[in-house]
């Protein structure tokens, strides 16, 4: 089944389209272009860009989702790492659920915003020994948690929407460059440490990636730009001229023609040194080789300087056309086709989610909605059968039931449903057997086993307890996650507790406590 997939990197000063096609012999990259933006007035300044976008999109030879030129085609768009917060997470289970759940209040603490002005999303990190993501007999977890405020991300779509586009998915630039190494790199690098740089006009995007995982992504505001603008300062030339001069320099190994570029990639270097310096002195793993893409990639000889400079192997990458400038929207286009091997990154959720996700949502609720209309009607018509057929037999049951209800009940005197107020008092008074006793489990046993298996080595604060039937309820707050997962498998090999759930562990905001909330379900006959 072919299907066609469109990558879209949204720059500061231009969008670059990647089209590619997912075949049977895998996915290959049938068009490029770049199309101009007008610069922004400010940094970080998000303008409209669709109808540069819409332009694009016809010059790349599709048109837009809404006109059908895609046809099965999907469109993934980047997000800039500066939109975004990151943090790497470590938590002590290993259950999706529970990560997905938690990840949200992990990161509440560390971004300045609301949870509810942010959608969070994650990326597994693979365990690494020693190091970054180092697990404890694999029974935590490691992950590169995100959040994108919602104010961003709306406006984002909205322009994006306004040329006809609907993304399938969002992906930022430095995990679109670990989708491009997934596919074409990883195989000559293996399990090493390597680190991905995206050389843009205004920034510099970095991703290491170690053991076949994203384990440090980062932005250093140093670009090509920043070379041409230091060009014209030590030239005296206008930019226009300082840029040509700078496409002009051929760098060496050990030296290059144009001192004043050597002394522009100095704050470029500095930074890189620094961040693999950080990820070293972190994970314990040196970065061995270095990748080199974007746009200032294509100055000559600036791949083999920067790997001189930094003491590091330079990995030429797979030699695609305009390789060095669509790497980005390269590993846009390739987040369809990757799988589980490639980012989870979406941010499609909740009141963003994908507006053919909710579509195909909606149609499955309408067939089931007609499903369920048709077995009402197939049961409405029995019961009437029933009716019919036992009418006559129910108005005697239901004065003999009456006045069996009188003679137990004498004390009832509104009288609406005999058979459910019958239950109802029976199970007032289960409750009250159950509470004090009747040769079963009662609540003072569930309390007195609670207390007995609260681990010795840690305090646990109970502050709301609840017992129902079948259920209990427990809020409370400990030293420690280890303590909390300890308190959740000694309560789990009671035979009376069928299950045993955290529902939810965060850390207090003075760091001190671990909140949580326990979720019991008894057996049955309890």
């Amino acid at each position: 089944m072919f299907q066609r997939i469109l990558g879209l990197d949204v720059g500061s000063f231009s969008i670059k389209a990647v089209l590619m096609q997912k075949g049977i012999k895998g996915p290959y990259i049938e068009r490029c272009l770049e199309w101009p933006l007008t610069p922004p007035q400010a940094d970080g300044d998000q303008r409209p860009f669709h109808e540069e976008l819409a332009a694009l999109l016809r010059g790349v030879g599709v048109r837009s989702s809404s006109s059908g030129g895609l046809g099965r085609g999907l469109v993934v768009a980047s997000v800039p790492q500066g939109s975004v917060f990151t943090r790497i997470i470590r938590l002590p289970f290993t259950d999706p659920e529970q990560v997905a759940q938690t990840v949200p209040y992990e990161m509440e603490g560390h971004i300045p915003l609301d949870l509810e002005e942010v959608v969070v999303d994650y990326h597994p990190i693979r365990p690494s020994s020693p190091g970054l993501g180092r697990g404890s007999g694999g029974q935590d977890s490691t992950v590169l948690a995100i959040a994108l405020p919602k104010e961003y991300l709306k406006r984002y779509l909205e322009e994006l929407q306004k040329a006809g586009v609907d993304p399938k998915a969002f992906e930022m630039e430095s995990l679109a460059l670990y989708n491009f190494f997934q596919h074409y790199l990883v195989k000559e690098v293996g399990e090493g440490h390597i680190a991905l740089l995206d050389i843009g006009a205004s920034k510099t995007t970095v991703c290491v990636v170690g053991e076949g995982s994203p384990r440090l992504i980062r932005t250093i505001r140093v670009g090509g730009n920043h070379l041409t603008q230091a060009i014209a300062q030590a030239t005296n030339l206008h930019l226009e001229q300082a840029e040509h001069e700078k496409r002009k320099a051929i760098l060496t190994e050990s030296g290059l023609g144009e001192s004043t570029v050597k002394a522009a990639l100095e704050p470029l270097l500095k930074e890189l040194a620094t961040t693999f310096h950080v990820y070293e002195t972190e994970t314990g793993h040196p970065v061995h080789q270095i990748y080199v893409c974007g746009g200032t990639s294509r100055l000559q000889g600036l791949s083999p300087y920067l790997a001189h400079h930094l003491g590091k192997e330079w990995v030429k990458g797979p030699g695609l056309p305009e390789e060095g400038t669509f790497a980005v929207g390269i590993g846009l286009a390739l987040k369809e086709c990757l799988g589980q091997r490639g980012s989870r990154v979406r941010f499609r959720s909740g009141e963003f989610a994908y507006r053919k996700e909710r579509a195909q949502t909606r149609h499955r609720l309408v067939a089931l909605g007609v499903a369920g209309a048709i077995l009402f009607l197939l049961a409405a018509g029995n019961l009437y059968l029933r009716y019919h057929f036992k009418a006559a037999r129910y108005q005697e049951l239901q004065s003999h039931v009456r006045s069996t209800f009188q003679k137990t009940f004498p004390n009832v005197k509104n009288i609406v449903n005999e058979v459910e107020q019958t239950k109802a008092a029976q199970k007032e008074m289960e409750k009250k057997i159950a509470f004090f006793g009747s040769g079963t489990v009662t609540v003072l046993d569930l309390l007195g086993e609670l207390t007995r298996r609260m681990p010795g080595n840690a305090l646990i604060e109970v502050q709301d307890l609840l017992i129902e039937q079948g259920s209990i309820r427990l809020e409370a707050q400990t030293d420690s996650f280890e303590a909390v997962e300890k308190f959740r498998e000694t309560l789990g090999k009671y035979e009376r507790f069928r299950e045993v759930k955290i529902s939810d562990a965060k850390m207090s905001a003075d760091q001190s406590k671990v909140r949580f909330r326990l979720n019991i379900t008894l057996s049955e006959g309890i």
